[in-house]
């Protein structure tokens, strides 16, 4: 059995937080795209 090692651990940590980033940008992108679907057609006061 191969033994981790601290550089294991960065790449682990370094793919966790890609991944978090870009369920971010997503969940962001999309909440957008459905604000401008429901709100895009109103007139500002």
């Amino acid at each position: 059995m191969k033994k981790f090692k601290d550089t294991d651990m960065q790449l682990l940590l370094g793919q966790v937080l890609r991944a978090g980033t870009v369920v971010s940008i997503s969940v962001v992108f999309l909440g957008g795209i459905l604000y401008l679907y429901r709100h895009g057609h109103t007139v500002a006061n």
